[in-house]
């Protein structure tokens, strides 16, 4: 059984992206080959970086770029060209993988109209620094601890950490009754949302919704009905992209049961549309015999 969530009725992910294009995630889909990975709650950043051997992203000089554990063991070491490319680089420098074992990846992006770089390295627990050579400058990279996905420039906060609302997905299932959204990004409040899990046949079924934004401009985007049978369990799929430069907070409310009285949920849901559907349907024909009778 998994362990069930440590809050009451509710929780919320957090997310901040701060890098210059858009990025989509896959949620709570546990085992699915389409999930989101989340490397560890380690991800090391170096803004505003300056790098004499770099300009406007391609690199001037020969260059070997090297990352260092805290012992200063080689975590990675790449030659560059003269003429090549940061594109070129992440390519061949990605995955990253400590002497531990522990995998991670590296994202250098330029800061718009200047010759600065931002730099993340996510996954890795001791990583400390970064060096371009013949420029000759070795860098130590600061932590800042969150939890860090593929893309090293998106990053989550919650209410718990996201592996222990994975992990209780299994044995359990979460109704969830509405979510909320705050961002202060408009842009970002009217992201599309994607849901969906396994249908009776056993064939995955994804549903859409558009938020609605809150009347009072309260920067609050709540929707219940549209999600309605949205359930978290171990076959759940969530797609949300976050914005280049855009934050936003997601807030589950849900109803928590074992997977056994959610289904037993769902099938009253289901009885309750069937009832619905003969009652409307014996009007309708109680008003069809009538205007027969009446002609």
């Amino acid at each position: 059984m998994g362990r069930n969530l440590a809050i009451a009725n509710s929780f919320f992910l957090q997310f901040t992206n701060t890098g210059d294009t858009d990025f989509s995630m896959n949620l709570f889909n546990g085992g699915s080959l389409l999930k989101t990975r989340f490397d560890t709650s380690f991800i090391w950043s170096y803004n505003l970086l300056a790098v004499t051997n770099l300009t406007n992203g391609i690199f001037t000089n020969n260059t070997t770029v090297i990352i260092l554990d805290g012992l200063t063991n080689v975590i990675s070491s790449v030659n560059m060209l003269a003429g090549q490319t940061i594109a070129q680089y992440l390519v061949a420098a990605n995955p990253l993988t400590d002497i531990n074992g522990n995998t991670g990846v590296i994202d250098i992006q330029q800061q718009p109209s200047t010759n600065t770089y931002n730099i993340r390295i996510g996954g890795l627990p001791s990583v400390s620094k970064i060096g371009f050579t013949p420029d000759g400058s070795v860098l130590a990279i600061p932590t800042a601890g969150t939890f860090a996905v593929a893309n090293p420039f998106v990053t989550v906060q919650s209410t718990i950490p996201i592996e222990q609302i994975e992990n209780s997905e299994t044995g359990n299932s979460y109704r969830v009754m509405s979510i909320d959204l705050y961002s202060q990004q408009q842009e970002q409040l009217s992201q599309n949302i994607q849901y969906g899990n396994k249908n009776a046949n056993g064939n995955r079924v994804l549903y859409s919704t558009n938020p609605v934004s809150d009347p009072y401009g309260l920067g609050i985007v709540i929707f219940g009905a549209d999600v309605e049978g949205m359930i978290i369990d171990v076959e759940t799929i969530f797609r949300y992209t976050i914005n280049a430069q855009s934050q936003v907070r997601l807030t589950f409310n849900y109803v928590k049961g074992n997977l056994e009285l959610m289904r037993g949920l769902n099938q009253a849901f289901i009885q309750r549309l069937i009832v619905q559907y003969a009652t409307d349907k014996k009007i309708l024909d109680e008003d069809r015999l009538h205007e027969i009778i009446v002609q």
